[in-house]
């Protein structure tokens, strides 16, 4: 056997497997969202864990007056875990049973022990299950396992990226391959719904995929359960997907987005609107979100995602340090600088986060990094060339109730919880010229409702969103004149100093006032913008960042 890597050696096994099952209740709302189920259809989960989407839908089965071995020819499962299996088979035929007041053998459940992915065609995974092509509809139902990337063992990567050589671009998670393959199957007719993790929306591993449904008009609607906690234990933040065959409704021109709400133990749609495709096609990213229902932030977030400016097209953002092996951060990173490779460290604390960054400025708290690049990268662990981080650039942070950056021209290293956007010199723009209004503008709440919206797959654990430099590059920039670009320049290298509550507060609203104007939104919607921002509880958390502990600084 291979040595397992350090994530694996840190996951249980069942997280391995990504065994988190799906509650009834969702089982229950999904299979109804396929309308009729007719005697002729086929349900097939490719890895149906211990059958609570399979006994749903023989539940529904079961309404059409169909004999216990007629429900059971409709129900088709792979499970890669043979106790799993079993226990769904068992779960199945009790359903069958208590349905039909007649039983059914557990044996005669079609629930295949093996991996559907070895199907990359439906005419072969239908013959390994030993089932014919349904004449009626393919119903491709589940909640595929949320096996991260790195967790995979370098033989399963291989083994995959070899089938499915087209999927997705990077290392992409499990469930990722799951929904790729399943989306192969459908034929004219069938339908797909899946359950799954929230960074679907946005992940840049899931690129290909949201590309395809949008340009090839496939994906029919899109349920929004992120605030609910379904999967108690775990950080999934999960959304179910609709899709259908490429020939289905080739003219389609809108999605439909519902939430989900909870009422007395029980689940439904507590909001739904249809969102027109072409919204989705304004971002590089082809990030898939939810888009509000008051019609004023609509139009306002509409706004934004009009303009021509990115924030790609200024900053050119990269990734920081890493250490990748345990016990390097404690030999590399220290509290006083004992010889000339040490550089001033921006994260360098253990579990020290991000800290020291808050909005508009940098509160260092006295690491040094020993940077000695020929050492580490012979150790496997190689550093970004230093010169990265002596040019002046925005610090972004990785993770925050907001977007919270800050300048630097002291030319702090940053640790991997933090951003190095580097300004475009070679770009003639305003804030290029003015770079601390470029942190003014990201620090604004009109941002933020950008944010919280369009990275809505973003949201991690406890409610913070995560921004990444696959998607931050499509953050909007809008339209900004010299003498906007210098005022809000000004304001923000005062608010990077210790300024009095009332001051900072107006000096906030000014740039709050820039910001809305370089967009374009009218009165109207920045007000709505602001009520919203009243209301949401990260934006009224936006200055809660927990200090990091400072060392002694010894004096350069």
């Amino acid at each position: 056997m291979p040595e397992p890597n350090h994530y694996q050696r840190r996951t249980s096994p069942r997280k391995l497997r990504g065994e988190y099952y799906t509650p009834p209740e969702l089982v229950e709302l999904i299979i109804s969202s396929f309308g009729t189920v007719k005697a002729n259809d086929l349900i097939l989960d490719p890895a149906c864990g211990d059958g609570s989407f399979l006994a749903g839908a023989a539940a529904r089965l079961a309404g059409l007056r169909l004999s216990p071995e007629e429900i059971a020819k409709r129900l088709v499962g792979f499970e890669i875990n043979p106790d799993a299996a079993a226990l769904a088979q068992e779960r199945i035929a009790g359903t069958i049973e208590r349905s039909c007041d007649a039983g059914i053998s557990p044996a005669k459940i079609q629930v295949v022990v093996g991996d559907s992915l070895e199907y990359p065609k439906l005419d072969r995974l239908l013959r390994a299950a030993g089932v014919a092509p349904p004449t009626g509809r393919l119903l491709v139902v589940g909640n595929p396992p949320y096996v991260e990337a790195k967790r995979l063992s370098q033989a399963v990567k291989k083994s995959l990226k070899a089938r499915y050589p087209d999927a997705t671009p990077g290392a992409p998670d499990l469930y990722l391959y799951f929904l790729h393959a399943a989306l192969g199957w459908l034929r004219k007719g069938d339908s797909l719904a899946f359950v799954l993790p929230n960074k679907f929306l946005i992940a840049k591993s899931a690129f290909n995929i949201r590309n395809h449904l949008i340009e090839r008009r496939r994906l029919r609607d899109l349920w929004f359960a992120t605030h609910l906690d379904l999967f108690p234990g775990t950080s999934v933040y999960p959304i179910v997907l609709f899709a259908e065959a490429i020939e289905q409704n080739p003219e389609r021109d809108s999605v439909g987005l519902s939430w989900l709400g909870n009422d007395e133990g029980s689940l439904e749609i507590v909001n739904s609107l249809s969102v027109p495709y072409e919204t989705f096609e304004k971002t590089q990213s082809r990030c898939l979100f939810p888009v509000p229902a008051r019609p004023a932030l609509r139009s306002a977030l509409d706004r934004m995602l009009a303009s021509p400016t990115r924030l790609g097209d200024l900053l050119d953002i990269r990734w920081t340090v890493s250490f990748h092996r345990a016990g390097l951060r404690e030999r590399y990173v220290t509290d006083h600088p004992p010889d000339r490779y040490a550089k001033r460290f921006l994260g360098g604390g253990p579990f020290a986060g991000n800290g020291e960054v808050t909005r508009y400025r940098i509160a260092w708290a006295g690491h040094w990094i020993l940077y000695g690049q020929e050492e580490l990268r012979r150790l496997g662990n190689p550093l970004p060339d230093p010169e990265l981080f002596t040019r002046p650039k925005i610090v972004i942070c990785q993770n925050g109730r907001t977007l919270r950056a800050a300048y630097d021209d002291a030319g702090f290293v940053l640790k991997d919880t933090l951003l190095a956007g580097l300004l475009r010199d070679e770009v003639d723009h305003p804030l290029i010229r003015h770079p601390q209004a470029l942190v003014g503008l990201l620090c604004s709440r009109t941002v933020h409702f950008f944010c919280s919206h369009v990275f809505f797959g973003g949201h991690v654990g406890g409610g913070y969103l995560h921004f990444l430099r696959s998607f931050l590059i499509d953050l909007p920039i809008g339209q900004w004149s010299e003498e906007a670009a210098r005022a809000v320049a000004a304001e923000v290298s005062a608010l990077a100093t210790d300024l009095p509550a009332e001051e900072r507060a107006l000096r906030e609203e000014r740039i709050e006032r820039y910001v809305s104007g370089s967009f374009g939104l009218t009165p109207e919607e920045d007000e709505v913008v602001g009520f919203w921002a009243k209301s949401d509880r990260n934006w009224q958390a936006r200055d809660r960042v927990r200090p990091p502990r400072r060392v002694r600084v010894t004096a350069t």
